[in-house]
């Protein structure tokens, strides 16, 4: 069975991800990325501290939505929203906000690692930009940073199964 290609770039986006950890030259690890199975908000994430939720928004069309060839090319600009949960105790004296910083930085790095020439990413990928993040404050003990990654993409205007990067 073919998987699409906004299939494939999700599901690299998640294994990128992944690689965050100490070992591979990141300063936090992360626990587990999550890929939900549907549509969350934040109330309904587990708490744990070091998870990565990685969720889709509403892909726009590209500046060139419809280019030249046969069959034409359809290009899809896709927002990738990825929450990481911070969970501090309170007998860590490390300031939260170089916590979330860290947390940014590593998406960023890692990010950057998978859409560098020559990886799977990069393969499908023909642009990407990184928004500005977002911190927010829970009542229940926990800190979030969200780092949303627009990718865009290109495939086919008549089969979303082939990559015209």
């Amino acid at each position: 069975m073919a998987t699409p290609i906004i299939e494939q770039i999700a599901a690299l986006v998640k294994t990128q991800l992944e690689t965050i950890t100490t070992a591979n030259g990141y300063e936090l690890d992360v626990l587990k990325v999550i890929r939900p199975p549907r549509a969350m908000d934040i109330s309904d994430y587990s708490l744990d501290n070091n998870v990565a939720y990685v969720q889709q928004a509403e892909p726009s069309l590209g500046e060139s939505d419809e280019m030249a060839g046969n069959p034409p090319i359809k290009e899809w600009v896709q927002p990738f929203v990825i929450d990481w949960i911070i969970r501090v105790s309170e007998k860590d004296e490390t300031p939260v906000d170089q916590l979330l910083n860290t947390a940014r930085s590593d998406i960023e790095k890692a990010m950057a690692a998978g859409l560098e020439p020559d990886t799977d990413l990069d393969d499908l990928v023909t642009n990407w930009s990184i928004r500005e993040p977002q911190f927010a404050q829970y009542e229940d003990g926990f800190e979030l940073v969200r780092v949303t990654i627009d990718i865009t993409y290109r495939v086919s205007e008549t089969d979303p199964y082939t990559s015209r990067a």
